[in-house]
């Protein structure tokens, strides 16, 4: 497996919460107290085509957040199946760290401790990499 294949729960996780943020914006508009007329009564601005679009853009969003976080799940099982075969259990906490939970290199090597820099457990990771491409 190689860097880049590691990396894509990362990446994907960090679509997911912009997604999930642009959701948000979506929802507070359409219940906002200034928002869409929703009464019924003419409203002269064609607000009854923004609600419907609003609504259609909430739908899609959640249809495609719910499949982000299914590809997300997959892709977590695949790197843990694969982080399983680490025999090393200091690099296998490493790659974990840093590709499982999503941690900075910096924060992988504090969390490793033992005089351990962020730049130390990347080069560890990438060492074990190309000795197993």
């Amino acid at each position: 497996m190689t860097m880049k294949e590691l990396s894509q729960l990362h990446w994907l996780n960090l679509e997911i919460d912009r997604d999930k943020q642009h959701l948000a914006e979506l929802e507070a508009r359409a219940t906002s107290p200034g928002g869409p007329n929703m009464s019924g009564m003419p409203g002269g601005g064609g607000a009854g085509s923004s609600v419907e679009s609003d609504a259609i853009a909430i739908i899609e969003l959640k249809e495609q957040i719910r499949g982000k976080l299914a590809r997300a799940m997959a892709e977590r099982d695949r790197i843990t199946a694969y982080l399983d075969g680490v025999d090393d259990a200091q690099l296998r906490l490493i790659m974990h760290l840093r590709f499982v939970d999503g941690l900075s290199w910096a924060q992988v090597g504090a969390s490793v401790g033992a005089g351990y820099t962020g730049d130390a457990c990347r080069m560890a990771c990438k060492r074990y990499l190309a000795k197993t491409a």
